[in-house]
């Protein structure tokens, strides 16, 4: 197994970047080969740079890729240069994207997950709001904001939908452009009884 780790010490401080040295710490103690690859193309220029120290492999080997969640382009580029070198990543682009796309993961998981609805602007956003109701959890096409506390994600209101709203559709990162309206509901919990030895 092979991971290709984006270096810690060249993302911006985040609870993100901290798991990601935290894993590669596991990754090193689990004895996995491990290669650091910039976080952008900004210095290297093109995928096949980032993978330059990564040598060929003699068979497809299974390949992860540890850093913050690239855009489509970019896991695509890396994608492609890495199969030139027999590293198989675990998904394929457009199966990255419906991992990492809510609207595109949706359609799977429609009645296992409280509704929801896919908005690119704050009208249309506030023209679906009834159908959902108050309180209404905001998050991006991606990630949410939740790192940052109930009132990052919670909409009670109009004005305050029509805020995170404009929040999120400013982090291309988070949103790709999209905002997720999403019903908010309790938790179901279910007891589970330890089984003694």
């Amino acid at each position: 197994m092979i991971l290709l780790a984006e270096t810690p010490e060249l993302l911006p401080p985040s609870p993100s970047r901290d798991d990601i040295a935290r894993s590669l710490e596991a990754a090193h103690l689990a004895g996995w080969r491990i290669y650091q690859i910039p976080p952008d193309f900004s210095q290297c220029e093109s995928a096949e740079n980032a993978l330059w120290q990564v040598p060929k492999q003699r068979k497809p080997t299974p390949t992860v890729w540890l850093g913050y969640i690239p855009d489509f382009a970019r896991y695509g580029a890396i994608f492609e240069a890495a199969q030139q070198k027999n590293l198989i990543l675990l998904s394929t682009p457009h199966q990255h994207q419906t991992i990492q796309e809510f609207d595109r993961a949706y359609p799977f998981l429609e009645g296992l997950t409280p509704r929801s609805a896919m908005v690119d602007s704050v009208t249309a956003a506030l023209e679906i709001a009834p159908h959902i109701g108050f309180p209404i959890f905001v998050k991006g096409a991606v990630q949410s904001r939740k790192s940052r506390g109930w009132n990052a994600c919670v909409a009670q209101n109009g004005q305050e939908l029509e805020t995170l709203c404009l929040h999120l559709l400013e982090l291309e990162n988070r949103s790709r452009g999209r905002v997720v309206l999403r019903e908010l509901v309790a938790l179901r919990t279910r007891a589970v009884r330890a089984i003694s030895p």
